[in-house]
């Protein structure tokens, strides 16, 4: 059977001398995984798109369950994203995240156009990468099934006020008052447990939380239309890594590595002004 469709390639790993295995994210069909025969070479008709992040209309031959590229054309490569290696680095991380919050043969529109506006942010530098993280890092969360509950405080229904903390295990907002109170019962581990739950509660000034709530409701295409100040960008920067990393239950060799180019990136802006 043959059959084409749209896709973004999330994954590559080299095979053989001159071959590709690519795992596609298409909005039919999911994760797909594909032998690109010959892609590697720099005569075959597949190079161009066949390279990871790249967002093309694939022409794939099936045979049980097994599947080989014939024909790409590339729409859209990302190359903003190749010219800098803090953006590659986040991109890898994205689709990692990517890899995880989808499955074969479960459809995947739409995730695969939250990816794809991610990308195409990163890539046209329509945001700081910092925010353009956070937010897909939250959008994605909530698809997956972690849904939080923004609207208020879960205990005295306070929709905003000067102190609001994301309760990061519960998916769900306390306020600073009721964080007081409820501080002596934190500290004493519920007997229903051998060994006390983990509870993470993450300050969330007033501008990240309407940015957190903004998020969860905006059109994929208005994703990244909001700004925020230095001081609750990294609020809200924390928030949302925290809440998907302990949703999602695992950490990413990618992000790693992504922080570790911001620290030697920071570095060197420190030292040029010193």
């Amino acid at each position: 059977m043959t059959y084409t469709t749209d896709a973004l390639i999330i994954r590559e790993v080299a095979y053989d001398d001159n071959d590709k295995m690519l795992t596609l994210l298409t909005p039919e069909y999911g994760r797909v995984g594909v032998m690109a025969k010959g892609a590697r070479s720099m005569r075959s008709g597949l190079m161009t798109a066949s390279q990871l992040y790249s967002w093309g209309n694939y022409e794939i031959y099936t045979r049980g369950d097994r599947h080989w590229l014939r024909e790409a054309a590339l729409i859209e490569p990302f190359y903003g994203l190749r010219n800098d290696l803090g953006r590659i680095s986040l991109a890898a991380y994205i689709c990692d995240v990517t890899y995880d919050a989808t499955g074969e043969q479960v459809a995947a529109d739409d995730v695969l156009r939250v990816v794809l506006n991610t990308l195409y942010a990163l890539s046209h530098e329509l945001a700081s990468p910092h925010l353009i993280k956070a937010a897909f890092e939250l959008r994605i969360a909530a698809m997956s099934g972690f849904l939080p509950d923004l609207d208020g405080c879960v205990v005295c229904e306070a929709e905003e006020t000067e102190g609001m903390y994301l309760d990061v295990m519960n998916g769900r907002l306390i306020c600073a008052a009721c964080m007081q109170k409820d501080a002596a019962a934190q500290r004493r581990p519920d007997p229903a447990y051998e060994i006390e739950p983990t509870r993470i509660f993450l300050p969330i000034p007033r501008g990240a939380l309407a940015a957190m709530r903004y998020i969860l409701s905006a059109p994929v295409k208005r994703l990244f239309s909001f700004r925020l100040d230095a001081g609750d960008e990294a609020d809200f920067s924390r928030a949302c890594e925290s809440y998907l990393l302990n949703h999602f239950e695992r950490g990413f060799a990618s992000l790693d590595f992504y922080r570790s180019i911001e620290g030697m990136a920071s570095k060197a802006a420190q030292m040029k002004k010193e």
